[in-house]
């Protein structure tokens, strides 16, 4: 798709129309996105894929992100194009459960903005071999929630804008699941 089209929503999420993504973002135009998180146990512990934004991206690019973020097109539901983008841009198969949503604005220093209702999706994947697209990340990687919570602390500038935001909604989600045998 050349020129994308995202989902205009009122602070309510009702649909007010679409219009092309780089216009949403030049006029700060409120619109649906959505961040995922993949996550894997290790022994005791829980792993979440990060990957790092290609540094051609339109914003943020060369930053540190969840697993997926992207936007719905018009005719899909939040679950079936996060699971789509997770496909295209990690070349990951899996069932996404929706954790939360949040309301975040972002200027750029390129004036671009975002002011998005963010929803944010969870699933589970354990191949350390992620086939992800080189054109949308220069870089993946497995990190603990203790280590990334570390790096989050010591180093907030190396990430995304909206990525915080998406990790505390993720973290007890992520928690909740100590106890689960069956991860997902």
């Amino acid at each position: 798709m050349n020129n994308p089209h995202v989902v205009l929503i009122t602070p309510d999420d009702e649909v007010l129309g679409t219009i092309d993504k780089l216009s949403a973002h030049q006029y700060a135009m409120l619109h649906r996105a959505f961040s995922v998180f993949i996550y894997r146990r290790r022994q005791d512990q829980f792993e979440i894929l990060l990957q790092q934004r290609q540094q051609s991206k339109y914003h943020s690019g060369g930053l540190w992100t969840n697993t997926c973020c992207s936007h719905p097109t018009p005719d899909e539901s939040i679950v079936s194009a996060a699971e789509r983008r997770l496909y295209e841009e990690m070349g990951i198969k899996t069932t996404l459960h929706t954790v939360g949503k949040f309301h975040y604005v972002a200027v750029f220093n390129n004036g671009l903005f975002e002011n998005e209702l963010d929803y944010v999706l969870a699933g589970t994947y354990e191949s350390d071999i992620i086939p992800f697209n080189q054109d949308e990340a220069q870089a993946v990687q497995w990190i603990t929630l203790t280590d990334l919570k570390q790096w989050v602390h010591d180093e907030p500038e190396q990430f995304t804008p909206w990525f915080q935001q998406a990790l505390r909604l993720f973290i007890p989600y992520l928690e909740s699941r100590v106890t689960d045998k069956t991860v997902s």
